[in-house]
């Protein structure tokens, strides 16, 4: 009979003991989840870093006030040049990182319905044209796709720079203007022979 006791109260401590395990294991899973769970929160993924594109009317008002020169990117939605330069130009890190800092950039598409206030003058779609009048008198009728256009600040036409930019011949005209070499009366051709592009991989 004692014997018997004694089996039962080995067995029901060797019970309680692993009850006691199961809850010990229980709580450290409970613990380890909620704290996985505050740092995943806590430890956002960071965004890749974009241009900031904004409309012709920001960059106009803007760009005289705070020194930047303007970058316009006519396209069109069937335009395949023009989705291979969003995709590979405009995505180059050297590229993003100036644009941002020296220049308002606006993307236009040229057979749009935007209405723009340029210089006084109100433009908009043209049915006859088939493109929007803004892009008709920027690119002087010249209407292919991707044209890149550079402005000064008070959004005077420096040069329209038609067809696809890789992102090297991109960031030379960027720096050209962008540093004001065209004020020096430094060629943009001889310019181009000392650039060194940002190294890529």
């Amino acid at each position: 009979m004692k014997y018997e006791r004694l089996n039962i109260c080995a067995f029901r401590c060797y019970e309680v003991l692993w009850m006691k395990r199961i809850m010990l294991l229980i709580l450290g899973l409970f613990f380890y989840q909620n704290l996985s769970a505050q740092t995943s929160k806590s430890v956002k993924p960071q965004e890749p870093e974009q241009i900031k594109w904004v409309n012709m009317e920001y960059a106009l008002k803007n760009a005289s006030k705070n020194g930047r020169l303007i970058l316009l990117d006519f396209y069109t939605d069937w335009c395949g040049w023009c989705k291979v330069m969003d995709k590979k130009t405009y995505t180059d890190k050297a590229i993003i990182q100036y644009m941002n800092q020296k220049f308002y950039a606006v993307k236009f598409d040229a057979e749009g319905k935007d209405t723009v206030n340029y210089k006084g003058r109100e433009y908009s779609f043209a049915p006859a044209l088939r493109c929007n009048q803004f892009a008709y008198k920027i690119l002087n009728g010249n209407m292919g796709y991707p044209t890149t256009v550079f402005m000064n600040e008070s959004g005077d036409v420096l040069t329209p720079v038609p067809g696809y930019l890789d992102a090297p011949t991109l960031e030379s005209l960027l720096k050209y203007y962008g540093e004001r070499k065209y004020e020096q009366g430094i060629n943009y051709d001889d310019f181009r022979k000392n650039f060194q592009p940002s190294p890529r991989e």
